[in-house]
């Protein structure tokens, strides 16, 4: 079996707003009206259940967004570049593969990727700052310690960072900053397309040659002249090129 190449930025993307969605549905009906009686209460089993279920859903949301970021960076690196550094008097070139290895997503996002696609950096975005929110929300939860669950101080506790209404803010805030950083990004570059206006669909064919059809008339494809007689090896290999290219353009399915 052959199939193309996923979009993994889009995947992870799609994950993290499906994510949310279910999360936003169970804080509204089951955990804002107990916050908003802004009094101690002992919550019933019941209610425990929906809590836990509702902390499974927003933390593997801010997973997966940020894993989506990590995703659409690292495919944003052109292959060929490289990264000059000066580290401890000498003089360190950096190559694609390094850089993704070795550096950390914030520093790929705010630096790597504005010399590398001559673009301005994130950094000034008015959404930097809740994206950095949500880094450090998710490196507590990917690197759990023990204090996260029981900190006093309200703004280093894990789970109140969950609780807290804001905790949408900071997820919406980021996808806007993935949004503006897209749009930045020439159209003619071979990178994924996670912008909101983009369409989003489900299909299924009962056989390739109905898709190939689709898409020949979507114009995604071109049309083959039916006289012109090609060799079957040659127009296999085309039209499987054509079909990852389509693939592509296809970025999230919900």
């Amino acid at each position: 079996m052959t199939i193309p190449t996923p979009n993994i930025a889009g995947i992870f993307l799609n994950a993290a707003e499906k994510e949310t969605t279910l999360a936003r549905r169970i804080y509204k009906i089951h955990i804002q009206p107990i916050l908003n009686l802004k009094e101690n209460i002992e919550v019933s089993d019941l209610q425990s259940a929906q809590l836990f279920t509702y902390i499974e859903h927003i933390q593997m949301a801010v997973i997966t967004l940020y894993t989506a970021i990590e995703s659409l960076v690292n495919t944003l690196i052109p292959q060929d570049y490289l990264h000059h550094e000066e580290k401890n008097g000498g003089s360190l070139l950096m190559d694609k593969p390094y850089i993704e290895r070795n550096k950390s997503t914030d520093f790929k996002l705010s630096t790597i990727l504005p010399n590398a696609l001559e673009i301005k950096s994130p950094k000034i975005s008015s959404h930097w700052p809740n994206f950095k929110k949500l880094e450090d929300i998710r490196n507590n939860i990917i690197h759990l310690k023990t204090e996260a669950l029981n900190e006093e101080d309200m703004d280093k506790n894990l789970m109140y960072s969950l609780l807290k209404p804001s905790i949408f803010k900071i997820i919406q805030s980021t996808l806007r900053l993935i949004a503006e950083l897209t749009a930045t990004i020439d159209d003619g570059y071979n990178a994924p397309i996670l912008s909101q206006k983009d369409a989003t669909f489900r299909m299924v064919f009962e056989d390739w040659e109905l898709m190939e059809e689709y898409f020949i008339a979507k114009g995604i494809l071109p049309s083959l002249d039916k006289d012109e007689k090609e060799d079957k090896k040659k127009l296999s290999e085309t039209v499987g090129k054509q079909n990852i290219r389509a693939f592509r353009m296809v970025t999230r399915i919900k």
